[in-house]
């Protein structure tokens, strides 16, 4: 009957199983199991890796202009010429209408969400903006409750009107309210569909050619392919064992030192989180201040890894992260940390595993420890943006050197001179980084533009806390 074809028609869309030009169009991507030559055969196996899942996706994006102001213009466009010849009833322009509406109030919730900073959006187009984000525990599609962060891009489709607000509103604030911005944010209604596990073959390749250079993007693709297609036979329930069992939050260390390929070992590691107990090129994730992350306790991790849809991190931003955001804001663009890269060398030799959560722990936390002292002072504060960026790029140099010796020490190997070893030196005998800077880098009060010994021994008289010999080891060491 009329109402059980009804019924099934909208359990059908309810669940995207429903069949429409796109979602038939996609599901049929890498279906030619007859093609008779062996390019056809490869080609169609690889989207298959890539997209195991294709009618779902498509319906999810389908609902999510449905349930949009672009609705609105299919509406004038098709629906009320096909209303008026007959070949569609005017209950089904009015169901559309009706969707159009119910999207148009979540673009207002999503705009009312973002301008009071509980709802954020996805990438702002700015990689270091973003990897600061989520070094403060920011995450993209989540709501902000208190100090914790929850990603609602699992909702989707019925919450892409919403992101769609969020962005609306995030792009016209930061363009200073340019109004091609706000079509600049309706094209970015798919992205938290992207994001889902069931593209998640694409995401993998995506991060894959990444890691290669560009002579080896073409087999970074093929690889990245293969392991996906691979990884569909390994069930999800063993990856959320394998993240249950796991104290900290690990990552899949490149090893350059490998005769494997860095896109193979990056497609097997993805492959590998799936499987309990494999560990293949697992490292602690160290971020940029040289923090390990902890997953929690183990009930936490039982109800976040089987039971709970979203991400769930916690927001630590602290007073350093507040001020190199501003000066970052100013115009200062080098000031936001970053993690060591894996291709990284000390002596011109690649770093291992276990040499590079070194080398970033020790990078990470000396930089933040640095900083954090020096951003307290009152000398900083008095300094104009551009010193005080000179400051923090010192500071990361300075890390950086600590981290170089520190590896090659550990290798019984010896390091180059560098004109940081001052600053080293100084440290063993009780005078710290930033103490050094403003002794190396005083007033300029005679106009040369440069610091020259009289101005240095003025500050080096000034300061307070220094024993005699230590203020006799700094006049000796800056001749």
């Amino acid at each position: 009957t009329a109402a059980q074809e009804y019924a099934v028609k909208e359990a059908q869309k309810a669940t995207y199983r429903d069949t429409n030009d796109f979602s038939q169009y996609v599901s049929q991507l890498g279906k030619n199991h007859n093609s008779e030559s062996i390019t056809g055969k490869v080609v169609n196996a690889g989207i298959q890796g890539v997209f195991p899942f294709k009618k779902t996706p498509a319906n999810m994006l389908v609902r999510g202009f449905e349930y949009s102001p672009l609705e609105f213009v299919k509406v004038l466009r098709s629906d009320i010429k096909q209303v008026k010849s007959g070949d569609m009833a005017a209950a089904d322009m009015i169901d559309h209408i009706s969707s159009g509406l119910t999207g148009t109030g979540l673009l207002g919730l999503g705009i009312y969400l973002a301008s009071q900073g509980l709802l954020s959006g996805g990438s702002s187009g700015d990689d270091k903006q973003d990897n600061f984000n989520k070094l403060q525990g920011q995450q993209g599609y989540a709501l902000s409750i208190g100090d914790k962060n929850y990603t609602l891009d699992s909702l989707a489709p019925e919450i892409l009107p919403v992101f769609v607000g969020v962005e609306l509103y995030n792009r016209w604030t930061d363009s200073g309210k340019n109004p091609a911005s706000i079509w600049d944010s309706l094209t970015r209604i798919a992205s938290p569909v992207l994001d889902m596990s069931m593209l998640s073959g694409l995401n993998d390749i995506i991060d894959n050619v990444s890691y290669t250079d560009k002579s080896g993007k073409l087999w970074a693709v093929a690889a990245s392919d293969a392991a996906s297609l691979l990884s569909q036979f390994i069930p999800t329930l063993g990856g959320q064992i394998e993240r249950t069992t796991e104290d900290t939050r690990q990552t899949t260390f490149i090893d350059r030192n490998s005769p494997i390929t860095s896109d193979i070992q990056y497609a097997i590691g993805k492959a590998a989180n799936k499987i309990p107990g494999v560990d293949y090129n697992q490292i602690n994730y160290i971020d940029a201040w040289g923090r390990k992350t902890d997953t929690g306790s183990t009930a936490g991790k039982i109800a976040n890894n089987f039971f709970n849809p979203a991400y769930v991190s916690k927001n630590n931003t602290t007073a350093l992260d507040t001020e190199l955001q501003r000066l970052y804001d100013a115009g200062q663009t080098k000031v936001l940390p970053q993690r060591a890269e894996t291709s990284t060398k000390v002596n011109d030799k690649y770093l291992t595993g276990d040499e590079y959560e070194k080398y970033q722990t020790t990078q990470g936390q000396t930089s933040y420890n640095i900083l954090s002292q020096a951003v307290s002072t009152f000398d900083y504060k008095n300094m104009t943006d551009e010193q005080k960026a000179k400051v923090v790029a010192g500071a990361y140099e300075y890390s950086t050197y600590k981290a170089n010796r520190q590896i090659a020490a550990q290798r019984g190997e010896t390091s180059k001179d560098s004109e940081w070893d001052k600053y080293a030196d100084a440290e063993k005998n009780g005078v710290d980084f930033w103490t050094m800077w403003k002794i190396k880098h005083p007033e300029d009060k005679n106009g040369n533009g440069k610091a020259d010994e009289k101005e240095q021994k003025a500050v080096i008289n000034a300061l307070a806390g220094l024993t005699p010999t230590q203020k006799t080891y700094i006049r000796n060491s800056i001749k």
